[in-house]
């Protein structure tokens, strides 16, 4: 190819790219001009790039394993959790209570990562037979459960959870002090404790909590109960106290009156920054 014509395809490249990013110019500054206009943009990128987030990082569901799921409604979980921080290691226990909504409930299906170890699983008190493959734990409940019936699933086991998605579970140090904390976000409580992972099924629980002193263990609901186990440990006992409300929706300014509300309180009493606060929720 000759050197006029190499000249004339690079010309025209740069000619369209300069009319390109002038005509988005022209656009992004007319869309400045109006804030309406810009917020309308603004929102739509954010509800994008949170629903592209959110796509990546949840949980990819099976739909006849939901399907079975649903069959039972999970009513209380009692968590009982203790901690080898240095190994980053948890043993637990989770007792679950649920209401058979069904005749057809032959399998329960819950949610807990294969990354963990089983130690036991019972049925109503008796052992039962399960398995522990693709992140579920599926009980053999023999046909034994009528409709309308309720029934318990007890589990032991222990693990080093993996950290999954937006901080599912972690070991960290801050200011050179251990510390275990979870987000479960957003849908990965089943890194860390067997449950019915999903976010439509609602329950009331309590949860124990073991941690070398002088560690201080906290969670949502209220702190119920805190003893000293003679052995270098301590235990908190937590419950949840919310009742089964209707959700309510607010708006972001309401949001921000009641952060205020709560960030005057607190300057009230004296708080600073760098101050470290435990509310009950």
């Amino acid at each position: 190819m000759k050197k006029s014509g190499i000249l004339f395809i690079a010309s025209t490249i740069v000619l369209l790219s300069f009319s390109f990013w002038c005509f988005v110019g022209f656009k992004v500054i007319k869309t400045v001009s109006n804030k309406e206009e810009l917020l309308k943009c603004l929102t739509i990128l954010s509800s994008k790039y949170e629903n592209a987030r959110n796509s990546q990082m949840q949980r990819k569901e099976d739909s006849s394993i939901v399907a079975n799921q649903n069959l039972y409604d999970a009513q209380k979980y009692d968590i009982k959790l203790s901690f080898d921080i240095p190994r980053k290691y948890v043993f637990g226990n989770v007792e679950m209570n649920s209401l058979n909504l069904s005749d057809t409930l032959n399998k329960i299906y819950i949610n807990f990562t294969s990354a963990m170890k089983i130690n036991s699983v019972k049925l109503n008190g008796s052992e039962a037979s399960f398995k522990h493959i693709n992140d579920y734990i599926i009980i053999d409940s023999k046909n034994k459960i009528k409709k309308a019936e309720n029934f318990s699933v007890t589990i032991g086991y222990e693990g080093s959870p993996e950290n999954k998605s937006f901080d599912s579970f972690g070991f960290k140090t801050f200011d050179n002090e251990p510390a275990v904390y979870t987000l479960s976000e957003p849908d990965y409580s089943s890194s860390w404790w067997p449950c019915k992972d999903l976010m439509d099924d609602k329950f009331v629980f309590s949860i124990s909590l073991t941690v070398p002193e002088p560690l201080t263990a906290v969670s949502n609901g209220l702190l119920k109960e805190s003893k000293d186990e003679g052995d270098g440990n301590k235990t908190f006992i937590w419950e949840s106290n919310f009742e089964d409300k209707p959700n309510r929706t607010i708006t972001y300014q309401q949001l921000n009156e009641e952060v205020c509300k709560l960030a005057n309180t607190l300057k009230s009493f004296g708080v600073v920054k760098g101050d470290r606060v435990c509310i009950y929720m």
